[in-house]
């Protein structure tokens, strides 16, 4: 009994140490409850996006022997290629549905590379191209073919499309405008291509005449090598095509050659040869050669004409003019 009242005693004492103990329930003075970790609030759900885009649609524009097509379009913000998420995104996306036709009369084969395609805003702001999974449908067509496919740019707000133009063509590549709302930009090629005075020039043994001649950008049914400049013609060029009549009067041999070895487009002062040779050799007298010459030439310029140069060194031009 005494080992346990001495052990009582001992208990006592230490309680008396120790101090009152603690009654109150206030929670702010409680011993805080560890936070879970790795948990965070979830964000808000993202509200869908999703209208049709009127502008003056459905509008065509020509490129590479192609009918460029945009029947439609629409703004969205969900990914106009979804893999996983098949929800609305934070994103805002134009995508336009085209139809594009071969109206060449061949087959035309064109590269549309990821950079192919951009979105020019009215600001000036050009949009790349959202990347397209797998090859285009109609990077090779057949003559009359058709193929339908989708173009998505992103955008940096809802409006975006309104006044906003499609450029189409792999740099540098002079691209193709297709306005989707308001003016249709102007035409400046294909264009007729003609001698400002149409009176023949003699420069003998050789009288010629321009018949014909066409600007473009397009390469098409024009006779232009493929490996001058592909399918169009670069940024800073066009095809120059001419058709023409040589008719040998004066020969003191009673023949000559009549071709284009001496033929040179003047460009701005600066002569450009022609991308292949053309004619024929021992023309008789009397009579005339038909023949195409085909040049690249620079732009933008001022002033054409086209040089004929014979053998002996003797030349003489015909100024060019341009018109729709």
């Amino acid at each position: 009994m005494r080992a346990i009242s001495a052990g009582l005693a001992v208990l006592a004492i230490l309680a008396a140490c120790a101090g009152p103990v603690p009654l109150t329930t206030d929670p702010d003075e409680r011993t805080p409850r560890p936070t879970r970790v790795g948990r965070t609030p979830s964000p808000p759900p993202i509200a869908p996006l999703e209208f049709d885009f009127a502008g003056n649609l459905p509008r065509s524009a020509s490129f590479a022997g192609l009918t460029f097509t945009v029947d439609s379009a629409h703004v969205t913000n969900y990914h106009p290629y979804p893999i996983l998420n098949h929800d609305p995104t934070q994103y805002t996306f134009g995508v336009l549905d085209v139809r594009v036709r071969n109206t060449a009369e061949r087959d035309v084969s064109y590269v549309f590379g990821e950079d192919a395609f951009a979105l020019r805003t009215w600001s000036g702001d050009v949009r790349a191209e959202v990347e397209h999974p797998g090859s285009r449908k109609f990077g090779n067509l057949d003559a009359g073919e058709e193929a339908t496919d989708k173009i998505a740019f992103g955008l940096p707000d809802a409006d975006a499309l309104d006044g906003a133009v499609l450029l189409i063509g792999t740099p540098p590549d002079t691209p193709a405008v297709l306005a989707l709302s308001g003016l249709e930009p102007a035409l400046e090629y294909p264009a007729q291509l003609a001698p400002v005075d149409p009176a023949p020039l003699a420069l003998k043994p050789i009288t010629w005449q321009v018949t014909a001649g066409t600007l473009s950008l397009d390469r098409g049914q024009l006779d232009i090598p493929l490996t001058a400049s592909g399918e169009r013609a670069n940024a800073d060029e066009v095809f120059a095509v001419l058709s023409l009549r040589g008719t040998v009067s004066g020969s003191q041999y009673g023949q000559t050659s009549v071709t284009s070895e001496g033929i040179r487009l003047v460009v701005d002062g600066t002569e450009v040869k022609p991308l292949q040779t053309r004619g024929k050799a021992n023309v008789p007298e009397g009579q005339s050669l038909d023949f195409t010459v085909a040049f690249i030439a620079p732009r933008p310029f001022e002033s054409l004409a086209l040089k004929f140069t014979y053998f002996s060194g003797e030349s003489g031009s015909l100024p060019l003019q341009v018109s729709p």
